[in-house]
This record gives structure tokens, C-alpha cells and sequence, in this order.
């Protein structure tokens, strides 16, 4: 039955008993039979038949099946604090509907996060005008480590967070199935999926932007370790220079707050007015990181020292995954700065030099902000697979 069902969710077009039966290895009366039992379950459903009759044009046609991908749906969401991905898709994953919730202000509470999130989730299956009883799972990325009953560890990011049973909290007063993981897990597994890494066995998709994380796929399986914080990569703090976990935004803003006034200003003009006004004059956010980097492709001197200092941060971790870990591909998950190759080009020429032989490819996520959620969806699938035939059958 199983058989039967992926190559219907695979196809691009109805299939016939005689299209299934070389994907199944069944007789034609095996594939009918299977296909009446998936669609008493209102997984599959028969539609026209498209082939013509026999060449004598007497006949029926072939009966003609395709997979119900409306008998339920799922959804992928990144919980950040300043920012909510929500995906809603149906059974072969494709987007339904969708949204990305951003906030100035970060939310700090762990429960007004999660509620937040289940509101939003609500909102897409209103906005999508289906059952909500037909939403069966939910796969939810959460910045911090999680271990194999899914528990959460520590978290920087979200006061609280650690204290609570995200699984409990996600699936209390809704009918959902829930599964939660690491961002960078889902990441990374959405970057194999639908991303830069489609098709390769061996993937890191390293955070870059605030601070260091990862999510580490390794012969087609994603690795997380005895704990859970295979990917947490704490052992940059070991590092020389100093800096931490930082990534591109905080280590440049370090760098551009170390600035006299005048140099500071300079390399900080290319903000809009109407945007920077917003801000505290003190403060250096992605604006003002986004400005170093513009300012460094007209050949500020300053701003590329400060650009040469985050590339060789980044070279030096990229240097000691590549070497712990042998991946074919590197994939950064960031969007400062906005031209991937301002940054991406001198870590490559800096990495080269790092490790012996060929280093892997090195490129930006194709996903960007949709990375942690593609991921979530693409897990929530997997489950939702598994539940779709019962046990019965």
C-alpha cells in the first residue's frame, strides 16, 4: 500500500493500473485493489481518464488515480523572537499559505511566543478556508538544542524557553500532531530539500548571522548528537581572537563601535535617513552592517578592514567544520549582507588557504528566511506520512 502511495504522491500526472504497476511490482488486480482501499481512506481519488480507448476505440478507458493531497495538511514554523515563519502546506508540501511576523521589539517570554504562534497557525487555516481538524501536524524549529524526547536545553534567545514543554504547549487546546527540533536542524534539512544542497549527502548549514550554530547532515542523516547539541558549536569561544558565538551582526557591530566617530559615521552613511532615524544613535544593527558592507564594495579602506576581520572569523569556523566534518557543501544562513559574494568571496579565498586539499563548496542559503520553516515542513510530512495509513491496513 505504501508502494502505491508514494508513487501517486511522486507523479507529476494521474497514473493508470498500468502506469503503477512497474513503480509497485504489483499485478494489475493488486494495484486496483490497493488503489479501492486508499481511496475508502480518501488518500487517493479516481479521476477522468485521460488515455484514449484501444486502437479499436471500443472499450472503457483505464481507470485513472491520483493522490488526494487535500486529505490533511501540516505546517512549518520558525518560534524566533523577533521573527514567526509560518508555512501551511498540503500533503506533498506544497505552500497553501503563509506569513513571516516580524517585531522590533523581541518577545522574551517563552508562552506569549508559543501562543503568538498557535494564533498565527489558526489565522492560515482560516485564511486558507479548510477544516481545522484536517491540520493533523505541526513542526516547530526553536533556537536552542533539543534532545531525543524533545526537550529543550538552554536558550539565549528566549527567557523561559528551556522551563517549557514546547510539544505540550504547541499541542494543548488543538488537534495537532507536534514535533519540535533545532532551527539549524530544520535548516539544514530544509537546504537539502528544496535549497542550495538538493541532491548531497553531506551538508553543514552554519547560522552566520547572529551567532554560530549548526545543522549537520552527514551521509543523507542529520546528526545531533548523544544530546542533541551536535550543532550548538560552542568551541568557537576557543578560538583565537576571542568573540564568542557572535556572528556577522553583533562582531561587525563590535568592529564599528571600536571606530572613531568620524570613521564610524563614514562607513554608516549609506543608511536611509527615514531608517536610521528610527534607531538609537548608539546602536549598530543590521542597517548599519548592511551600510560597512556597501561601503567596503566602494573601497573604504576602514570598512574593509572591518569586512577582511568578519571573513576571517567566519574562515577560521568554517576551516575546523570542514575539517571535523568533511561536508560537500557549506551553506551560510544569513541575510546581511545583502550581495552573498561581499562576504562569501574572501572567506572562500581565506578557507582555501585553512585546509588541506579541496575545501568544500562554500555558497549562501537559497531559502534565506523560509529555511527553518521549508525544514519543518518537509519533518512534518515525514510524520504525517506515517500516520496516513492505519495500522489495519
Amino acid at each position: 500500500m505504501e508502494l502505491v502511495l508514494k508513487a501517486l504522491q511522486d507523479a507529476s500526472t494521474p497514473l493508470t493500473a498500468s502506469g503503477l504497476m512497474p513503480r509497485t511490482d504489483l499485478s494489475r488486480q493488486g494495484v486496483l485493489a490497493v488503489c479501492d482501499a486508499l481511496i475508502s481512506l480518501g488518500l487517493v481519488i479516481e479521476v477522468a481518464p485521460t488515455a484514449p480507448r484501444s486502437a479499436t476505440g471500443v472499450g472503457r478507458r483505464s481507470r485513472t488515480f491520483a493522490f488526494n493531497d487535500r486529505a490533511g495538511f501540516v505546517a512549518g514554523v520558525e518560534l524566533g523572537p523577533e521573527r514567526i515563519v509560518a508555512q501551511l502546506c498540503n500533503l506533498r508540501g506544497d505552500v497553501v499559505t503563509a506569513t513571516v511576523v516580524e517585531r522590533r521589539t523581541p518577545i522574551q517570554s517563552a508562552s506569549a511566543l508559543i501562543d503568538e504562534a498557535k494564533n498565527i497557525i489558526d489565522d492560515l487555516v482560516v485564511e486558507a478556508a479548510i477544516d481545522p481538524g484536517l491540520l493533523t501536524t505541526v513542526a516547530v524549529g526553536v533556537p536552542a538544542p533539543v534532545d531525543h524526547n524533545g526537550g529543550v536545553g538552554s536558550s539565549t534567545r528566549v527567557s523561559g524557553l528551556p522551563g517549557i514543554n514546547v510539544i505540550e504547549a504547541f499541542s494543548a487546546g488543538r488537534p495537532w500532531e507536534v514535533l519540535v527540533d533545532n532551527d539549524a536542524n530544520l535548516a539544514v534539512i530544509g537546504e537539502r530539500w528544496r535549497g542550495a544542497a538538493q541532491g548531497l549527502d553531506g551538508v553543514v548549514l552554519m547560522l552566520v548571522q547572529e551567532r554560530f550554530g549548526a545543522g549537520i547532515i552527514d551521509s543523507g542523516r542529520i546528526v545531533r548528537g548523544g544530546s542533541g547539541f551536535a550543532g550548538q558549536m560552542e568551541f568557537v569561544r576557543l578560538l583565537e581572537g576571542g568573540h564568542g558565538t557572535q556572528g556577522i551582526v553583533p562582531l561587525t557591530a563590535l568592529f564599528v563601535e571600536q571606530l572613531s566617530e568620524e570613521d564610524r559615521t563614514r562607513v554608516t552613511t549609506q543608511v536611509p535617513a527615514e531608517q536610521s532615524a528610527s534607531s538609537s544613535e548608539q546602536s549598530v544593527g543590521p542597517l548599519e552592517v548592511e551600510a560597512v558592507f556597501e561601503a567596503a564594495s566602494k573601497g573604504d579602506r576602514v570598512a574593509l578592514t572591518i569586512v577582511d576581520a568578519v571573513a576571517d572569523r567566519l574562515a577560521r569556523v568554517s576551516a575546523v567544520v570542514a575539517t571535523l566534518l568533511g561536508p560537500d557543501i557549506l551553506v551560510f544562513g544569513c541575510d546581511v549582507p545583502s550581495d552573498a559574494e561581499e562576504l562569501l568571496e574572501p572567506v572562500r579565498r581565506k578557507l582555501a588557504d585553512l585546509v588541506e586539499g579541496e575545501p568544500p563548496s562554500l555558497v549562501r542559503s537559497e531559502l534565506r528566511d523560509q529555511a527553518v520553516a521549508v525544514g519543518a515542513v518537509r519533518c512534518a510530512l515525514d510524520l504525517a506520512h506515517q500516520r496516513l495509513i492505519p495500522s489495519r491496513f
